[in-house]
C-alpha cells in the first residue's frame, strides 16, 4: 500500500519522536523515575515516623542508605562498559585509538558491542558474590559494634538479608542496564527505575500500614526488585540480544582490558562514597539512630533536587562519547557547553528552594521538630550547589575517555572522612556537612573547574584541526 494512505497512530508518532530526540526522552523519563521516588517518599516517610519508633526509623533508614551505597561496589566497571560501548558502536573499523584517552581498541559496532556484554556478564556475577560476602560480614560483625543497635533483635537481621537479596538481584541486574545505557537507552532504564519504585513505594506503604513491620517492609522492596529485572530483561532482548552476534571473533578484548581502565574510576567512586553516600551510616553509627531521621530527610529532599537536575546531563554522555569518537568536535563543544549552563543555573534555584522551602514543606509533611536546622540547610544546600554545578564539567571530562581525577578524589574522601570523624563527634549532624564542603573546597571544586577549562581547549583545538585540514 501506498504509504501516503497509511495512517499513523499516536503511538508511531510517539516512537518516532523519541528516535529523533534520544538525549530529551532519556531526561524526561529520568524525571518520572525521580518523581516516583520523591512521591513515594512523600507516602512512606511520614508513615514510618508515625509508625515506627525513632530507633526503629533510624535503623530502617540506615539500612536503606547502606544499600544505596551498594553502588560503589561497581568499582567504575558499569561507567568503564557504559562508555566504552557508546564509542564502540559508532567506532568504524580500522580507526585509530587516541593515545591520550581511556578508550580500548575493540571490533567495531555490535561486533565489539558484543565482546562487551560477555564480559559485563562475568564482571557482574563477581561483583555479586563479592557483595553477598560483604553483606553477611557487616550483618555478622560490624552493626553490632556501634551504637545502631543497641537491643539485638531476630527482624532486623531478617530485614537486613531481605533488603541484602534485592540489593544483589538488582547489582547483577546491572550487567544489562549498562549495555542499554552505552547503546543510548538511557530511558529504559530510567522508566524501569520509576517503575520500580512506585510498585516498591506503594508495597512498602500497605506493608507498613498492615504489619508495621520492617520484615514485611523489606519483603516489598524485595518484590518492587523483582519487577525491575523483569523489566530490565525485557527491554535487553529487544534492543540488544537480537543484535548480538554468535562469534566472539578473533579480536575479543580481555576483561582485565576494562579492569585497566576501570580500577582508576572505582578508586574515584570510593572516595566519592567517603565524602558523601556514607554520611547517614556515619550519623547512626557515631551518633545513634534517633539522629538520623532529621537529616536523612534533608538529605533525601536535597539529593532528590540535585538528581532531577543531574538527569539533564546523565542521559547526554553517551551521545557525547558518540561525537567524540566520530570527531564531531563542533557538535560536542555546543553540547557541554549547553548542558554546562542549563545545569548550573537550575542547581541554583532548586538548591535555593531547598533552603528557602524545606522547612515548611517537611513541617507541613511530617510535623514540627523532626528537621535539621537552618544553619545546617544552609551548609547542605551550598555542598549540593557547587557540586552539581561544578561536577558537569567532570562528567564531561570522564564522558570524553579521560579520568584526571583519581587522586583528587581520594583525598577528598579520606579528607572528608577524618573530618567526620573529629567534627561529628563535637559539633553533631553539622560536622558531617561541614567536613564534605571543607574537602570539596580543598581538592574538588577547583580541579572540576580546571579540567572542564582543559576540556574546553582540546576540543577547541580540534575543530580548528579540522577547519583547516577542510580548507
Amino acid at each position: 500500500m501506498d504509504s501516503r494512505y497509511v495512517k499513523n497512530t499516536p503511538l508511531d508518532t510517539l516512537f518516532a519522536w523519541i528516535e529523533r530526540h534520544p538525549g530529551r526522552t532519556g531526561t524526561m523519563a529520568g524525571w518520572y523515575q525521580q518523581a516516583a521516588s520523591v512521591s513515594m517518599a512523600l507516602l512512606v516517610i511520614p508513615l514510618i515516623i508515625k509508625v515506627l519508633s525513632p530507633e526503629e526509623a533510624g535503623i530502617w533508614f540506615t539500612f536503606q542508605a547502606i544499600f544505596l551505597s551498594f553502588g560503589v561496589l561497581q568499582f567504575g566497571t558499569g561507567f568503564t562498559i557504559a562508555r566504552q560501548v557508546a564509542y564502540s558502536k559508532r567506532l568504524a573499523s580500522g580507526d585509530p585509538i587516541p593515545h591520550d584517552c581511556d578508550f580500548i581498541a575493540t571490533r567495531h559496532g555490535w561486533a565489539g558491542i558484543t565482546d562487551l556484554c560477555r564480559h559485563s556478564r562475568k564482571i557482574f556475577r563477581f561483583l555479586t558474590v563479592l557483595a553477598l560476602v560483604i553483606l553477611v560480614g557487616l550483618q555478622q560483625f560490624i552493626l553490632p559494634l556501634g551504637d545502631l543497635l543497641p537491643n539485638a533483635d531476630r527482624s532486623y537481621t531478617i530485614a537486613w538479608y531481605l533488603l541484602s537479596a534485592t540489593s544483589l538481584i538488582l547489582l547483577y541486574t546491572d550487567h544489562k542496564k549498562v549495555i542499554l545505557e552505552g547503546i543510548g537507552m538511557v530511558y529504559l532504564n530510567r522508566l524501569a527505575m520509576g517503575t520500580q519504585f512506585l510498585l516498591g513505594g506503594i508495597a512498602t506503604f500497605l506493608a507498613l500500614s498492615f504489619t508495621g513491620s520492617l520484615v514485611a517492609m523489606a519483603a516489598a522492596q524485595l518484590s518492587a526488585g523483582a519487577v525491575l529485572v523483569l523489566l530490565v530483561e525485557i527491554a535487553y532482548r529487544k534492543h540488544v540480544r537480537a543484535n548480538l552476534l554468535p562469534d566472539p571473533g578473533e579480536n575479543e578484548i580481555k576483561v582485565r582490558d576494562l579492569l585497566k581502565v576501570a580500577l582508576p574510576l572505582g578508586v574515584m567512586q570510593t572516595g566519592g562514597f567517603l565524602s558523601a553516600i556514607g554520611r547517614v551510616p556515619l550519623i547512626g553509627f557515631l551518633l545513634g539512630p534517633a539522629a538520623v531521621s532529621p537529616f536523612f530527610i534533608a538529605e533525601k529532599i536535597g539529593i532528590s533536587l540535585l538528581l532531577a537536575v543531574d538527569h539533564l546531563q546523565d542521559p547526554q554522555r553517551p551521545f557525547f562519547t558518540s561525537e567524540i569518537a566520530d570527531q564531531k568536535w563542533q557538535l560536542a563543544r555546543k553540547r557541554m557547553l549547553k548542558i554546562g549552563t542549563v545545569v548550573t543555573v537550575v542547581a541554583i534555584m532548586t538548591q535555593a528552594i531547598f533552603f528557602l522551602g524545606s522547612t515548611a514543606f517537611v513541617n507541613l509533611w511530617i510535623g514540627p521538630g523532626r528537621y535539621v536546622d537552618t544553619t545546617v540547610l544552609f551548609w547542605m544546600a551550598l555542598h549540593y550547589c557547587l557540586g552539581l554545578s561544578l561536577g558537569t564539567w567532570r562528567s564531561f571530562t570522564l564522558a570524553s575517555g579521560r579520568n584526571p581525577f583519581v587522586a583528587v578524589t581520594l583525598i577528598s574522601g579520606a579528607l572528608s572522612l577524618t573530618l567526620c570523624l573529629f567534627l561529628t563527634p563535637e559539633f553533631g549532624v553539622i560536622g558531617v556537612v561541614w567536613s564534605g564542603l571543607i574537602a570539596s573546597a580543598l581538592t574538588g571544586y577547583w580541579f572540576n573547574i580546571y579540567h572542564g577549562i582543559k576540556l574546553w581547549r582540546f576540543l577547541t583545538a580540534k575543530l580548528g584541526d579540522t577547519r583547516m585540514a577542510l580548507g
